[in-house]
């Protein structure tokens, strides 16, 4: 597996505010984004034409882990004290407005409603119902809601989205299979030694096992995880983060991405509405693993990244080595010809090689992360200690800024008597 570091910590990056440094010191938006904002959020009638009430814009935890943390923020905002929408800003963000529209209409009962998309100033700003909720974990996790009554709600949940189920065909299994075995070598988590073990022997067994289901596809958020699903004081539900958004004939991939990422007790994580039995356990948790590694390697910070797909590709290499030495030990049960014995015999060879070679690597990878560590994590504290002592210098200068103005004042009044003062004398003079 390959890694850029530098895609994620480009110093020229770092030193630079991010969006979300600009929000937190109310710099973004700004006065005339903020004008053309209000239009638009009366255009959408989230806000009255007529209101004059002030706007806030509070900003939103997000991951820190993720490449675009830096480039992209996520706010609140509200009219006086109550929230109208969520407010997304970044550059690039006209793929995510679509996924968003495209879900939220197949999905209107567990969608949040997509409000407008407005491109200002170099930057898009995507805004969406702001739905006052907990996450599902969140609520779990503090005692306030009970195992039974939160799976109840991701169970309703996730029958809004088998309710998009439409019967599909082998050729349209195949089409989106390519386009995601292309995907996948394309992408730069996959060196050349990858590539060759996942054309011979991962795509080959997704591949057999799509196909030897029935072809039906559904719609998906395409993070089926259990803080994707918000629950309010009264009950309601949504399901939020569209990043991924897809009609898809593998959505039952879902069941695993619950079981991996979901932070809940052990008696939610395997529930038999989205998990995935055992006849499609392999094939089918094969494609998450390939999907998950693209997915981190494109998404999140590099050092992250390979740190997680380490243990992916492992589970990996055991899945496909498992499901072909069962291949292995039984084709001397069926009439093959000699060619077609070793042929077998020789993909078997290959694929214990391949195992071999990736597990040589794979320690090196974990030498070479574990090196760059401290050197991380220095990094991270002398950006922490520059951006403290730019805060401190901030408010030196504000202090500064604050006793000059004072000073220019006091400076004012004192020229004004002067002036004033002679004209006063002569004008009793005068009268008198």
């Amino acid at each position: 597996m390959e890694s850029s570091p530098s895609a994620s910590q480009n110093p020229a990056e770092l030193s630079s505010p991010s969006l979300r440094d600009l929000a937190s010191h109310g710099a973004l938006p700004t006065p005339a984004q903020m004008l053309q904002l209000r239009q638009c959020l009366s255009d959408s009638g989230v806000l009255d034409r007529n209101s004059t009430a002030p706007l806030s814009w509070d900003v939103l935890p997000r991951n820190l882990d993720r490449r675009d943390h830096r480039a992209r923020v996520a706010m609140c905002v509200r009219e006086g004290g109550r929230a109208i929408c969520h407010l997304t800003v970044g550059p690039g963000l006209g793929d995510l407005w679509k996924r968003t529209q495209d879900f939220a209409q197949a999905c209107p009962s567990i969608a949040c409603r997509p409000f407008f998309f407005a491109s200002i100033d170099g930057l898009d700003f995507l805004a969406v119902e702001f739905f006052e909720g907990h996450s599902l974990e969140a609520w779990v996790s503090s005692g306030r809601m009970s195992p039974q009554v939160a799976l109840a709600h991701a169970i309703e949940l996730f029958k809004g989205l088998e309710s998009t189920l439409e019967n599909s065909s082998a050729d349209a299994v195949r089409s989106e299979l390519r386009a995601f075995f292309d995907q996948a070598l394309e992408s730069s988590a996959f060196g050349e030694v990858d590539g060759r073990f996942l054309r011979a022997f991962v795509f080959p067994l997704i591949e057999k096992g799509a196909l030897s289901c029935p072809a039906r596809s559904c719609w998906s958020n395409g993070d089926w995880v259990a803080r994707n699903i918000l629950i309010d004081e009264h009950g309601r539900r949504r399901l939020v983060d569209y990043e991924f958004a897809a009609r898809t004939h593998f959505w039952q991939e879902a069941g695993w991405r619950w079981c991996t990422f979901s932070a809940l007790p052990a008696e939610m994580l395997r529930v038999s509405s989205f998990a995935p039995d055992d006849s499609s356990s392999a094939w089918l948790e094969s494609y998450f693993l390939v999907r998950q590694v693209v997915l981190a390697h494109e998404n999140s910070i590099a050092p992250r990244a390979g740190l997680g797909a380490l243990s992916w590709l492992d589970r990996l290499s055991a899945i496909t080595a498992r499901a072909w030495g069962e291949y292995e030990s039984s084709y001397f049960l069926r009439p093959l010809s000699i060619s077609e014995r070793t042929r077998s015999l020789e993909q078997v060879a290959e694929l214990n090689r391949v195992i071999s070679d990736r597990e040589a690597r794979l320690e090196s990878t974990q030498r070479e992360l574990e090196r760059l560590r401290p050197e991380l994590e220095h990094l991270n504290d002398e950006l922490k200690q520059v951006r403290d002592q730019a805060d401190a210098v901030q408010r030196d200068l504000r202090g500064q800024l604050a006793v000059r103005s004072d000073k220019i004042a006091r400076m004012q009044r004192s020229f004004s008597w002067l002036i004033t003062s002679p004209l006063r004398a002569c004008r009793r003079l005068f009268l008198e």
